[in-house]
């Protein structure tokens, strides 16, 4: 889905184990993707900084409380929540710290 409202991220979110408290910005993309034993959510949103790239992956967690990694100009940090983990992707080491926040201020995740 292109273009996606609100409410279809609420709903991804609530099933993925996140309630939202408040908009991480408007949603340019979102669709089920396949990632390593499964498929997860790809979901792309628009901020003031930039695009911020929010994978959904479940059934998993990482290896460490967090993981972080710098590939090819693009940045990705990893954490667990909801009801797997989720992966945030930018182009700079500051938007992705900057997207974490805001996510953690605006999603409160249950197992």
């Amino acid at each position: 889905t292109r273009l996606a409202d609100p409410e279809l991220l609420r709903r991804v979110m609530h099933t993925f184990g996140g309630e939202m408290q408040a908009s991480l910005g408007k949603v340019r993309y979102i669709k089920l993707c396949p990632v390593p034993e499964g498929t997860g959510w790809h979901i792309v949103f628009e901020t003031e900084g930039g695009l911020a790239t929010l994978l959904l992956i479940p059934n998993q967690r990482p290896r460490r409380a967090s993981e972080a990694a710098t590939i090819g100009g693009w940045n990705a940090l990893a954490l667990p929540g909801g009801r797997g983990f989720y992966a945030i992707i930018t182009d700079s080491p500051e938007r992705t710290m900057a997207f974490s926040k805001r996510l953690s201020q605006s999603v409160r995740w249950k197992a």
